[in-house]
């Protein structure tokens, strides 16, 4: 975990919300303004070596959109299913990604794409933008139920500011 800062990154970012059947990816602006996004089926029993592949390709397609270069961005945000192990990028009992047994997910997107890649819980990445850009803003404690092949419920504690715990993950260097 990074000191907290003031700033964000002046580039772009990339965001990646995997999910059991579909992934989305969108690309934002450093102010949060959600610029051009896709998705496509998640297919997890081809692997995690064929998604960072997928997701290579659904990067290309973005910063052609958006007439940007690759060094624009500044890194890739992964909301995941968990259990995860946060420091080595591995999805821990993947039940609802069946293929993801073996291997470290952020190393394989990192080694494919050329990009920092910052993992994170898929429904805890979901509060952080609802605290930052969403209904959650100003607010604190906050308690967000999600729904999708799993269900998931983050909150953030009394106390602590979601705000700076979103700009430390999002803060690449």
């Amino acid at each position: 975990m990074h000191a907290p800062s003031s700033s964000l990154d002046p580039r772009f970012s990339l965001g990646v919300d995997i999910g059991g059947t579909k992934t989305a990816m969108g690309l934002v602006s450093p102010q949060g303004a959600l610029l051009e996004h896709l998705s496509f089926e998640t297919r997890s029993r081809r692997g995690i070596q064929d998604m960072a592949l997928r997701l290579n390709r659904g990067l290309e397609t973005l910063l052609q959109r958006a007439s940007l270069e690759k060094n624009q961005v500044s890194g890739m945000g992964v909301g995941c299913p968990g259990p995860l192990n946060l420091e080595t990028g591995e999805v821990l009992n993947p039940y609802t990604l069946p293929g993801w047994e073996q291997g470290s997910l952020t190393q394989a997107i990192e080694s494919t794409t050329g990009l920092r890649v910052r993992l994170e819980n898929d429904a805890d990445a979901a509060l952080l933008g609802e605290c930052w850009m969403g209904a959650g803003q100003g607010k604190n404690p906050v308690l967000m139920l999600t729904f999708g092949t799993g269900v998931g419920v983050p909150s953030s504690p009394m106390g602590v500011s979601i705000v700076e715990h979103a700009v430390n993950i999002l803060k690449w260097d």
